[in-house]
């Protein structure tokens, strides 16, 4: 497990484009540098951390570097539980990412109320071509929403939504 204060000293010293940290456990403590970097770098445009199991407070803290770095263009936080007490600030965050090109929320614990949230945030996004939704509480009026928003996506290549409960 990769300590606070080296993923600190890392993510200081080296010009990150891309950062992944996938199956680390990462705690509330670990994100804070990254969220710092993200803040005052704001030149991260990959940012993977799928499966740490990361807490809903863990997920709001980070929104702030998620809303900072405005040209990330891949955001990978699958299998990490997001819920509403933080879940409106993240998707709020992911309206400053207009270069973003893939967003991968699988098993994220996404229900409607958040997709509506997220499909909100996403609306002026001009350049996603990938959403990754699968294994969540998505429902028939949240693929609903889904559609409304991408109706004239024609930029979008590819929605996952296999593994929710539509129709």
């Amino acid at each position: 497990m990769v300590s606070g204060d080296v993923l600190r000293q890392l993510m200081q010293d080296i010009p990150t484009k891309k950062l992944s940290l996938v199956r680390h456990k990462l705690t509330k403590d670990q994100l804070e540098p990254i969220r710092q970097t993200m803040i005052t770098k704001k030149d991260l445009q990959q940012l993977y951390l799928t499966q740490n199991d990361l807490t809903d407070d863990a997920l709001g803290m980070l929104a702030d570097g998620i809303a900072a770095n405005v040209g990330l263009q891949v955001l990978s936080v699958s299998h990490n539980q997001l819920h509403h007490k933080n879940g409106a600030k993240f998707m709020d965050a992911l309206s400053n990412l207009k270069d973003l090109r893939k967003l991968c929320m699988n098993n994220c614990y996404l229900d409607t109320d958040l997709i509506e949230s997220m499909m909100e945030a996403l609306q002026d996004n001009e350049t996603l071509t990938e959403i990754s939704l699968y294994t969540n509480d998505i429902n028939a009026q949240g693929a609903q929403l889904i559609k409304q928003m991408l109706y004239n996506k024609v930029g979008l290549v590819t929605l996952g939504l296999s593994n929710n409960m539509i129709g």
